[in-house]
C-alpha cells in the first residue's frame, strides 16, 4: 500500500511564461483580470490522496526557495510560452529539464504550452515536443491551454489528475516511452511467477490465477473469465499458453496487455502486495515489520508459519519420493531471493548443521563442493571458517523446519526477511507467521570440553550423521553448529537443541572476557564433554567449569563422559564426587559410535533448561554462616560437658582405677592414684577441670575467628 498522503506538484517556468495564470485558472476558470505575481499553493481533494499545487517565482533572489520546491515535488509541471521561437521555446523547456535533474533524479514531467489563443500560425509545435520525449524519458505528458479557452479548467483538472495517478503507479520504473519492460521489472515479475506457482511446474494454470487475484485484489474470478483472459494472451502471444496454463512468457505478456491499457495501477497493485516499493526494491517496512518482544520473552517460529513451511517444502520436493530437498531444489528455491543477499545458511555450514539424509542421494548430487562460510560471535570478531567441503546429502523436512527455528532464534531479522523472501504472507497479516512467547521451544547450548573429548562426535550423534574419527581434528579452528529436533517421551511437544560447539580457541576468552559475556549470557545450558580415558583432559574440564562457574554461575550445566564403549581410565579423580561437591546432576555416560546415551542427555539437557534453577554447591563449614558455626560449637561443647560429667561418675564408683593419665615435670606418663577421702576427690576434681576450661577457651576463641563482624 502506499504510505503517500499528498502529492507535492511545482509549477516551474520562464518569467512571462503564464505559471501564475495557468494556476489561477485552474482554481477560477477562464478570467481576463490581472492575476498577482505568485499565487499561494493549492490543496485538490482526491479520493485516496490530496494534491497541493505550488506556483513558484522567477525573481532571482527567490531561486533558492524555488530548488527547495524541486527538491520536495513528486511531479514537476513546466510551462513554457507557445508564442516563442522554436529554438528559444525548446532551450528554455530543456534548461528547466536539466535543472530538476541535477536535483532530483527521475521525477515525472508534463511540458504545458500556454497563451494557446495568441498564436497566429501552426508550428511544428509536435514534432519538437516528440524530440524532447525521446531524449528525456521522465516527460509523461505534454498539452496546450489558454487561460481565456473555456475548457482550459477541465483539461488542467484532469491533467493534475494525471499527475496524481503517475506519483501513485509510476510508469518509469517499469517501461520507457515505448512500453519497453525494464529488466528490473522483468526479474521482478519472474519472481512473482515462481512464487505464485505453488505447484512449480513452471505453469499457472486456472486454480493458481484465481489464487493469484483474490490474494492481491481481493476478487474472485470465474473460471470462464479466467479462461478467456488465457485466449486474450494467446493471440497476443501463441507461446505464452499452453494446455497446462500460463507459462513465464505468457505471465509477461498479461503484464504488456495491462501496459498497453495503461492501467499502471494494476500493476502496482500487485508489486506492493509483494512489498516493493517505487524502485522496485522490496521495502524496508516490508521486511522488518515491528514485534514488540518483552522482557523475558522471545520470538519463535508460530504453527502457522511453520505449517508454511513445511507446504514450501513440499512444492520444491514434489517430485521425490522421499521428503527431502536435493541442492539443486535448494537453490530453486531460494533463487526468489533479491541478487547479492545469497543463501541465508551459509554462516551455519549448511547442511553439515542439520538433519540430512544419504539413502536419498542422487548421482547428480553426490558430488562435493567447496564454498566459503563465517561465523561471527560478534560484531567486532569474526572467526574465518575458510574453505572447506561440505556434504551435499538431501536435506530432510525434520532439518529444514529446525535451520528456521535455528535462524529465528540466532537471527529472527533474516527468518523474517527470507520468509517474505519466499513468498510468505499470512491469513491475517504477514506477522501471524511468529509468535512472542515466554516459553521457548528452542534453546541454544554451548559444547565445551578439551580437545579430542568428542565434541563434534556429540553433535554429529545429535543430527543423526555417521562417526568420524576425525571430526575433533577437523573443528579445532572453527565453530561447529548444529541444530535438530527432540521430542521428550511422555510430552506432545517438540523442542529444538541448537548446539554450538567454539572454536578451541575462543573457550578461555567465551568463559572469562568481558567481551564475550553478550554470547555467553544467550545460553540456556552449557554441556561440559570429557573423555573419561584421558586424565588430562578432565583437569583441564574441571578448570573451564571454575572459569564458568566465576562468571555464570546463571547458566546451568551438565557433563557427559564420551566413549562409553571405551573403558574408564579415571582412576584416581571421581566425575561424580566432582559433580556432588558442585551441585551438578552425575556425568552422562554417551556413545557417539554406538549412539547409547544420548536420548538421556538430551532429555537431561531440556528438563535442566526448564528448570531453571541456579547450581547450588556442597557447602564447605565456612560457607555454611554464623548459624552453622554456633550449631557446631553447642554441639562440641555439649559433648565435652557430658564426657566430663561421666567420667567424675566413674571416680566415684570406681576410686582405685585409673582413668586420666597425667605427665610428670619429666614429661612421662605416671598413673595418679585416688584417695577415698574427700580432699583427695576434691584435689583430682580440681586437676581435671583445669585442662578442660583451657580446652573449651581455646575452642571458643578459634570460633570466634569465623564469626561474621557486627560492625
Amino acid at each position: 500500500m502506499n504510505s503517500l498522503d499528498c502529492v507535492n506538484v511545482v509549477v516551474l517556468g520562464d518569467r512571462g511564461s503564464g505559471k501564475t495564470s495557468l494556476v489561477t485558472c485552474l482554481i477560477r476558470g477562464p478570467s481576463q483580470t490581472k492575476v498577482p505575481p505568485r499565487v499561494p499553493p493549492v490543496l485538490l481533494k482526491g479520493e485516496q490522496v490530496q494534491t497541493k499545487i505550488i506556483d513558484t517565482s522567477s525573481k532571482p533572489v527567490d531561486q533558492q526557495q524555488v530548488d527547495k520546491e524541486i527538491v520536495q515535488a513528486h511531479f514537476i509541471c513546466i510551462v513554457y510560452d507557445m508564442n516563442l521561437a522554436g529554438s528559444q521555446k525548446v532551450s528554455g523547456i530543456v534548461n528547466w529539464i536539466r535543472r530538476v535533474e541535477n536535483l532530483v533524479t527521475g521525477l515525472p514531467l508534463a511540458l504545458v504550452g500556454t497563451k494557446s489563443d495568441l498564436r497566429k500560425e501552426k508550428s511544428d509545435l509536435e514534432q519538437e515536443m516528440k524530440t524532447i520525449m525521446s531524449q528525456y524519458d521522465q516527460v509523461e505528458y505534454v498539452m496546450e491551454c489558454s487561460a481565456l479557452d473555456p475548457n482550459s479548467k477541465k483539461e488542467l483538472e484532469h491533467l493534475f489528475n494525471l499527475a496524481q495517478h503517475t506519483v501513485l503507479y509510476p510508469r518509469m520504473p517499469l517501461c520507457d516511452t515505448k512500453l519497453n519492460f525494464r529488466p528490473r521489472f522483468v526479474s521482478v515479475l519472474k519472481r512473482i511467477f515462481q512464487i505464485v506457482d505453488s505447484d512449480k511446474d513452471g505453469f499457472l494454470d486456472v486454480g493458481e490465477l484465481k489464487s493469484l487475484q483474490c490474494s492481491c485484489f481481493s476478487e474472485e474470478l470465474e473460471e470462464s473469465y479466467v479462461l478467456e483472459i488465457m485466449e486474450t494472451i494467446k493471440r497476443f502471444n501463441p507461446k505464452g499458453v499452453s494446455s497446462k496454463g500460463l507459462n513465464e512468457t505468457g505471465f509477461l505478456s498479461l503484464f504488456h496487455l495491462i501496459m498497453q491499457r495503461g492501467r499502471t495501477e494494476t500493476i502496482w497493485t500487485l508489486l506492493r502486495y509483494y512489498g516493493y516499493d517505487n524502485s522496485l526494491k522490496i521495502s524496508t517496512n516490508f521486511l522488518n515489520p515491528h514485534f514488540h518482544v518483552p522482557q523475558g520473552h522471545v520470538l519463535e517460529l508460530s504453527s502457522q508459519g511453520t505449517r508454511w513451511l513445511r507446504e514450501i517444502f513440499l512444492q520444491y520436493g514434489r517430485a521425490n519420493s522421499e521428503q527431502v530437498l536435493t541442492w539443486h531444489q535448494i537453490d530453486k528455491m531460494f533463487s526468489v531471493v533479491p541478487d547479492g543477499e545469497g543463501h541465508p545458511w551459509q554462516t551455519y555450514c549448511f547442511p553439515r548443521c542439520c538433519a540430512t539424509s544419504a539413502t536419498a542421494r542422487t548421482v547428480d548430487d553426490a558430488s562435493t563442493t567447496t564454498t566459503s562460510s563465517t561465523y561471527s560471535y560478534d560484531s567486532t570478531s569474526t572467526v574465518d571458517i575458510g574453505m572447506h567441503s561440505v556434504e551435499e546429502d538431501p536435506v530432510t523436512l525434520k532439518g529444514f523446519i529446525a535451520m528456521w527455528n535455528l535462524t529465528t532464534l540466532l537471527d529472527p531479522s533474516t527468518a523474517i526477511r527470507y520468509m517474505y523472501y519466499l513468498g510468505y504472507q499470512g491469513k491475517r497479516d504477514r506477522t501471524d507467521c511468529f509468535t512472542v512467547t515466554k516459553e521457548r521451544s528452542t534453546f541454544f547450548v554451548y559444547v565445551i570440553g578439551p580437545p579430542g573429548s568428542g565434541k563434534s562426535s556429540l553433535i554429529r550423534a545429535f543430527l543423526g550423521k555417521d562417526f568420524k574419527l576425525e571430526d575433533d581434528v577437523e573443528n579445532n579452528k572453527r565453530s561447529f553448529v548444529g541444530v535438530n529436533a527432540f521430542e521428550i517421551e511422555g510430552q506432545d511437544k517438540t523442542y529444538h537443541l541448537v548446539l554450538n560447539e567454539p572454536p578451541q580457541s575462543l573457550i578461555l576468552p567465551l568463559l572469562s572476557s568481558a567481551d564475550y559475556a553478550d554470547k555467553m549470557n544467550m545460553a540456556q545450558l552449557v554441556i561440559l564433554v570429557y573423555d573419561p580415558c584421558d586424565p588430562k583432559g578432565f583437569l583441564k574440564l574441571t578448570e573451564m567449569f571454575n572459569m564458568l562457574d566465576k562468571k555464570y554461575r546463571h547458566v546451568p550445566c551438565i557433563l557427559a563422559s564420551t566413549k562409553a564403549d571405551h573403558p574408564n581410565s579415571l582412576k584416581h579423580m571421581s566425575p561424580k564426587t566432582f559433580c556432588e561437591k558442585h551441585g551438578l546432576r552425575e556425568p552422562i555416560r554417551i556413545s557417539a559410535k554406538n549412539k547409547t546415551g544420548l536420548e538421556r542427555l538430551f532429555t537431561l539437557a531440556i528438563e535442566t533448561i526448564k528448570e531453571k534453577k541456579q547450581r547450588k554447591p556442597r557447602p564447605s563449614l565456612l560457607e555454611q554462616g554464623w548459624f552453622g558455626t554456633i550449631s557446631i560449637t553447642v554441639v562440641v561443647c555439649f559433648a565435652l560437658f557430658k564426657y566430663y560429667n561421666s567420667s567424675l561418675l566413674m571416680l566415684e564408683m570406681f576410686p582405685h582405677r585409673w582413668f586420666f593419665p597425667s605427665r610428670t615435670s619429666t614429661g612421662t606418663l605416671t598413673n595418679s592414684s585416688v584417695s577415698s577421702n574427700s580432699s583427695n576427690s576434691n584435689s583430682d576434681d580440681s586437676t581435671l577441670s583445669v585442662p578442660l576450661h583451657k580446652l573449651f577457651a581455646s575452642l571458643l576463641t578459634q570460633i570466634q575467628q569465623f564469626l561474621p563482624s557486627t560492625r
